[in-house]
């Protein structure tokens, strides 16, 4: 289930009647042996910052979500194509309050020997490419997690 609004800017300027712009609200419910039931929502919005085809289509997305185990998972996000893709721009922002369960090592490990540890950290992540010819780009990535 989800609500999608199209031509979001329209809404904020009335004699707007042509937009690119999509958004997407969605309820979020979920299990998993390390979270056990999930609940949040999120958004997506899609949009096009060149002409016609010639522009791939760039997206944001935003989240927020907490587990019965008391987990919390937030972050944003965002892949944004300059006009005629010369440029790609990719990253996230997050903080997570997470358990995750290690089984030692190898292929031998008994269910029994399962370990939960908790992380609480930031993320950021991102990226930058430039186009040097079709479907061909270089960049740089920085990526950082702080694990305690």
């Amino acid at each position: 289930m989800f609500l999608t609004v199209k031509n979001a800017a329209a809404w904020q300027n009335s004699d707007s009647t042509d937009s690119n712009l999509t958004v997407a609200l969605l309820p979020l419910v979920y299990y998993t042996p390390e979270t056990s039931w999930v609940f949040g929502g999120g958004a997506v919005a899609n949009f096009n910052l060149g002409q016609g085809n010639q522009t791939y289509e760039s997206q944001v997305a935003a989240g927020l979500a907490y587990s019965l185990f008391d987990q919390i998972l937030s972050y944003a996000s965002w892949r944004i194509y300059s006009p005629e893709n010369k440029n790609l721009f990719l990253g996230e922002i997050g903080w997570y309050r997470y358990v995750y369960f290690f089984y030692g090592i190898g292929n031998q490990v008994k269910e029994s020997e399962q370990e939960a540890y908790d992380a609480r950290y930031p993320r950021v992540r991102f990226s930058y490419a430039r186009q040097l010819r079709p479907n061909f780009y270089l960049g740089l990535r920085y990526s950082f997690d702080n694990f305690k």
